[in-house]
């Protein structure tokens, strides 16, 4: 796919048609969901079936995938991007057969203050129905017979010779459906080496500690993403690479699941950009060089050329001033292949305000509009 308004490419991945704006400019690329019956639980579901579940760990991409898939549930939006940024649906990850009563103790004591109990229902049914553990929930409301539960241990795998203590793994560690084979603690928590397979596809074989993806580790996603690299208390953290099924690569630092410090990303259409992340986003100080051979070195906000920078292109034009959402804003001045310089106001990449002409040492001041001058004066006194 090929964006209209900045001419960033990418590869067509599973998922592609859930974007609905450029990942590097944000313009609108033209695409609509169809949303017409989709519901908050299945749009979630939908999501969580595509990238796995730890993308509800991942509140930005979350946020937008959902956002594209149901635009017109700007509540129920508000509600999964306020509960993400706080962390709380972490618990909806690891439920497993936990009792109901607790994981709504758990999300509610986390989102006190931030979401009314109205707003707290009905995030919990958004997430029931996305998982299909409402029967589930329903079923425990009747406390299990002790041969019930015993039953219910059983169904999660075990290594040979197994302790009778690690029948007591806690349910939220092991999520149900989910296989485990690998070293474990005292307590019969994953711990060491080991192998989890996950009821929505993802796999990880790596280092365990009282439960938690902690160490070194892979994590293979049912999309065809493969992360290798640094984990902490279950997230991808320190450094890692990500192969995304696309073609495009990612080496760099991780924090909370996410693309945070210094990293190098290489898209599959050929650009390179190498600098700072944040939130999953191109973002702070950093060099991209792109496939056509231009070269920019500046800041970034949001993941797109923002603040100030500088544009080598490869016809030998330069340009050293302010950007916004890939474009030239603000002050700038443009250096020609020809000898030119341009020095004045910017607007939408074209020169756009006051400014100065500089064509063979002669100098013309005055006021540009869409690129093109129009007068020497402004309010009729002369420039």
């Amino acid at each position: 796919m090929k964006c209209q308004s900045c001419g960033f490419e990418w590869v067509d991945r599973p998922g592609k048609d859930n974007f609905t704006n450029c990942p590097v400019c944000k313009a609108s690329l033209g695409i609509k969901a169809d949303t017409d019956d989709i519901s908050a639980g299945k749009a979630v579901g939908t999501i969580i079936k595509q990238y796995g579940i730890d993308i509800l760990t991942q509140h930005t991409r979350f946020i937008e995938r959902f956002n594209a898939l149901a635009p017109k549930l700007t509540y129920e939006r508000k509600l999964l991007a306020m509960a993400a940024a706080g962390d709380a649906l972490r618990h909806f990850i690891i439920y497993g057969d936990k009792e109901n009563n607790a994981v709504i103790s758990e999300v509610k004591a986390e989102l006190e203050g931030l979401l009314t109990s109205e707003a707290v229902d009905r995030l919990i049914g958004i997430l029931s129905e996305a998982l299909g553990w409402n029967e589930a929930i329903q079923e425990k409301a009747v406390s299990p017979a002790p041969a019930e539960k015993e039953k219910s241990a059983e169904t999660v795998k075990a290594p040979e010779k197994t302790a009778p203590a690690e029948k007591n793994i806690p349910d939220n560690i092991l999520p149900k459906g989910a296989e485990y084979s690998g070293e474990k603690n005292s307590a019969g928590l994953p711990h060491g080496n080991g192998t989890m397979t996950y009821p929505d596809g993802n796999v990880y074989e790596g280092e365990w500690k009282n439960g938690q993806r902690t160490g070194k580790g892979i994590m293979k996603y049912p999309s065809g993403d493969v992360y290798e690299g640094g984990w902490k208390n279950g997230k991808r953290s320190g450094k890692g690479v990500m192969k995304y099924s696309g073609g495009d690569v990612y080496d760099g630092s991780w924090k909370n699941g996410e693309r945070s410090g210094k990293g190098i990303m290489r898209y599959s259409n050929g650009n390179v950009y190498e600098g700072e992340w944040k939130n999953d986003d191109l973002d702070g100080m950093g060099k991209m060089e792109f496939r056509n051979g231009d070269i920019y070195t500046g800041n970034f906000k949001n993941g797109s050329q923002s603040g100030y920078g500088r544009m080598f292109y490869i016809n030998g034009d330069n340009y050293d001033g302010s950007w916004r959402l890939n474009k030239r804003y603000g002050q700038g001045i443009m250096y020609y292949k020809n000898g030119d310089k341009y020095e004045g106001e910017w607007n939408q990449d074209d020169r756009h305000g006051v400014g100065s002409f500089t064509h063979n040492g002669k100098v013309k001041k005055g006021v540009w509009e869409n690129d093109e001058f129009k007068t020497t004066s402004i309010l009729g006194k002369f420039i």
